[in-house]
Order: C-alpha cells, then sequence, then structure tokens
C-alpha cells in the first residue's frame, strides 16, 4: 500500500486548508514552499519507502513512474508545476507564484470598514493566472489518483 506517501498527501492536504485569505509576504512564501514541497515529497516518499516494502510493488511503482515519464508532457500538473515549481524553490528559491491584497475603500465620510481583496494568483508558466489554492488543489486530486492506481494494480496481484 502507498501507506507512507498518503501520509506526506494528508499533511499536504493539511497545509493547504491552513492557506487562507490574509497570507501575506514572508508567511505566504513559507506556506507555499511548504505546499509545493510537500506535493513534490509524496512521490518521493513512494519511492523510497514505499517502494521499499515489497518486490512486487517496487515493480509496480516503477511501472507506474515509467508509464508517468513516458507521457511527458502530460500530466502538467506534474510536469509543468509540481515538479519544476519544487525545483524553482528549492534549488533556486524562486516561484512562479505570488500575492498582494487590493483595499477599497468607500465612500468619502463612509463608515464603512474597506473591502479587503486577498490575491494568490500564479503569475508565470502554464498555470499563469490561476488561483494557487485550485492548483495545489489540482495536484492533490492528481496525486489521489496515482496513488489509488497503484493500490488497485497491488490489490489485484495479490500482495
Amino acid at each position: 500500500m502507498t501507506r507512507k506517501a498518503r501520509f506526506v498527501l494528508e499533511d499536504c492536504k493539511g497545509a493547504i486548508a491552513e492557506f487562507r485569505n490574509g497570507l501575506q509576504g514572508s508567511e505566504w512564501r513559507r506556506h507555499w514552499v511548504l505546499c509545493v514541497t510537500l506535493l513534490r515529497t509524496v512521490g518521493h516518499v513512494l519511492d523510497k519507502v514505499d517502494g521499499e516494502s515489497n518486490p512486487q510493488f517496487r515493480k509496480i511503482i516503477d511501472d507506474e513512474y515509467g508509464k508517468l515519464k513516458n507521457s511527458k508532457p502530460h500530466p502538467s500538473i506534474f510536469w509543468e508545476f509540481i515538479d519544476p515549481e519544487r525545483n524553482s524553490l528549492l534549488k533556486l528559491y524562486e516561484t512562479s507564484a505570488g500575492q498582494g491584497v487590493t483595499i477599497k475603500l468607500g465612500a468619502p465620510g463612509s463608515s464603512e470598514p474597506p473591502e479587503t481583496d486577498y490575491h494568490y494568483v500564479i503569475n508565470s508558466g502554464p498555470f499563469k493566472g490561476r488561483d494557487q489554492r485550485e492548483v495545489l488543489q489540482e495536484a492533490i486530486n492528481w496525486w489521489e489518483d496515482y496513488l489509488n492506481n497503484i493500490d488497485k494494480r497491488l490489490n489485484t496481484c495479490g500482495t
């Protein structure tokens, strides 16, 4: 089973759930680094930990990763977001994402508090213009499908 990889995936879901409006500056950056790093860690733990649990599982994981490599550049969520964003963060400490805030002031003399609109948008690359939280959720969904497929194959083999 993909137990350890799913453990990482659950931590990633938790980190994404904590990605709330109001995160700005270094707090936002630390949270973004955490989410992206955990997303890529799922695959590393699948390979290095779950893959070592038995030879049949190792073969299935290697086979699925071979299929993934041969399908490049698809799925784009892996090849154009999870992998390169993590590499950019960990090797260059650069990101394709950003954050900002717009404060909409009321009419002159209004006692209404200003309206605040937080922006969490991917600024470059194939996911440019998309909300970061939506892209993170898409990555979570992709990993769940990928792990489910591996577990299904393992269960079919009777291990």
